[in-house]
C-alpha cells in the first residue's frame, strides 16, 4: 500500500527532500473558515531562445532554465524531462514514461484502484485514439 510513511521513506532513499503540506486548517474547505485572497498574478515570461541555454558537448541541458517560483509549468517540465522521467513522443500530447516515472504512476493507480473499489464503483479504459494517418507514418 502506498501510505504517505511509504512514499517519505522512498522519497529519503533516492535523496529527495520531502516537503509536508497540512492542508487541515489553512483551506478554508470542508474544516470551515474564509479561504485566502489569491496572490496577484504575474505576467507570464517569454521562454529565452534556445541559443542562451547551456548545453554541454553533446547537446544536452546541463540544469533547469526557470525558477520554481516564476513560471512553475516551465520549471516541473524541465525537472521531469531533465530528471529522465519521461521523453516526448512525436504525437502532439503523447509522451514516453520512463521506468522509475512509470513505477511511481504504477503505485498512484494501484493505491487509488484500492481506494475507488472499496466504494463500489468499476473501473473502465478509454484508449488512447490516434490518426489513421499518423498510424501509418509509424
Amino acid at each position: 500500500k502506498l501510505t504517505p510513511a511509504v512514499l517519505q521513506e522512498y522519497l529519503s532513499k533516492v535523496g529527495v527532500e520531502a516537503v509536508i503540506a497540512d492542508f487541515s486548517t489553512e483551506s478554508g474547505g470542508a474544516s470551515g473558515g474564509a479561504p485566502k485572497p489569491k496572490a496577484e498574478a504575474k505576467p507570464k515570461q517569454a521562454k529565452e531562445p534556445a541559443q542562451n541555454k547551456k548545453k554541454n558537448k553533446e547537446g544536452t541541458l546541463l540544469a533547469l532554465q526557470w525558477k520554481k517560483d516564476e513560471n512553475f509549468a516551465q520549471w516541473y517540465t524541465d525537472v521531469i524531462v531533465l530528471s529522465e522521467m519521461i521523453a516526448y513522443y512525436d504525437i502532439s500530447g503523447c509522451y514516453i514514461l520512463r521506468p522509475w516515472s512509470y513505477k511511481i504512476w504504477d503505485l498512484i493507480q494501484q493505491w487509488f484502484n484500492e481506494q475507488i473499489l472499496e466504494l463500489g464503483v468499476e473501473n473502465c479504459y478509454f484508449p488512447l485514439f490516434v490518426s489513421q494517418d499518423r498510424l501509418e507514418k509509424e
